[in-house]
C-alpha cells in the first residue's frame, strides 16, 4: 500500500458505517473538519510553537523601528536584513511541522476524491472510453457483482486489451512513480498494454441539485469547510 493510502480502510470503514447516519454532504462537512483540526493540531504540536511567538515579535519589532526610521538608506539596510533573516528563520523552522501536519490533509484528498468523486454508470448507458489512435476504447457492462470492462480495440474491431475497471476511477494507466505515494483503486494497465492510459468518462457523483455541476461535488463541500475549520481551530488554540 501506497504512503497517502495507508489510513484509506479505516477511514472507508468509518464513512461506511456514519453514512448510516449522515446524508454524504454532511459525512464529507465532518470529515473536512476533522481533518482541519487534525493538521493544525499535529502542526501545533510538532512546531516549536516558543520560538516560532519570539520570532513573530522580534519581526513586528524590527518593522516598527523600520517604519519609524527617518535616516539615510544606509542606515535602512540593517533594519531590512534583521527582518529578512528573521522571516527566513521562520520558514525554515515550520517546514518539517507543516510537510508532517499535511499528511492527514493528503491521505483525505487521496481517499475522497475515490470514495466520492465518480459512480458506475447505470447499465445500458453510454460510457465513452479515450484511448491512443489508431485504437478505439470501449465500455462494456458486467454481470451484477462483477467490475465492468473497458477494451481497446483496432478499427476492424480487434480487441488488444480488455481490463475489468474494479473501481469507479476515470482513468486507467501503466503504474508511475507517483503511484509510490498514492496508487489507482482501480489497478493499472500492464507494462506491455498497447495504450498508457484509457480515460473514461464516468459520471461525477452529485451530492445536492443546486447550482452547476462542478459545484456539486465532493470538493465543493470539503474544501471550503476544510479552510474554515482550520481557521477556526487556529484562532481558538492560538497557533503561531
Amino acid at each position: 500500500m501506497t504512503l497517502f493510502d495507508l489510513p484509506a480502510p479505516l477511514l472507508q470503514w468509518i464513512d461506511d458505517r456514519i453514512t448510516h447516519v449522515l446524508p454524504a454532504a454532511a459525512s464529507i462537512a465532518a470529515w473536512a473538519v476533522l481533518g482541519g483540526i487534525v493538521c493544525l493540531e499535529l502542526y501545533r504540536v510538532t512546531s516549536p510553537q516558543k520560538r516560532i511567538g519570539r520570532i513573530k515579535r522580534e519581526a513586528k519589532a524590527a518593522q516598527q523601528e523600520l517604519s519609524s526610521y527617518d535616516g539615510e538608506m544606509e542606515g535602512a539596510w540593517p533594519l531590512m536584513k534583521s527582518m529578512l533573516g528573521l522571516s527566513l528563520k521562520r520558514v525554515g523552522i515550520v517546514i518539517p511541522a507543516t510537510l508532517l501536519a499535511a499528511y492527514p490533509v493528503i491521505a483525505l484528498l487521496v481517499w475522497m476524491s475515490s470514495a466520492y468523486g465518480h459512480v458506475y454508470p447505470t447499465r445500458g448507458e453510454r460510457v465513452d472510453v479515450e484511448v491512443a489512435a489508431p485504437l478505439e476504447g470501449r465500455w462494456l457492462d458486467s454481470d451484477i457483482g462483477e467490475p465492468p470492462h473497458v477494451q481497446a480495440r483496432q478499427p476492424d474491431g480487434t480487441v488488444v486489451l480488455d481490463v475489468p475497471l474494479a473501481a469507479p476511477v476515470p482513468i486507467l494507466h501503466k503504474r508511475r512513480w507517483w503511484n509510490r505515494l498514492m496508487g489507482n483503486p482501480a489497478g493499472y494497465l500492464p507494462n506491455d498494454a498497447p495504450v498508457d492510459a484509457m480515460r473514461i468518462d464516468l459520471p461525477r457523483r452529485e451530492l445536492h441539485g443546486i447550482g452547476p455541476s462542478w459545484l456539486r461535488g465532493w470538493e465543493a463541500i470539503f474544501l471550503p469547510v476544510l479552510f474554515v475549520a482550520a481557521l477556526t481551530y487556529k484562532i481558538v488554540r492560538r497557533i503561531d
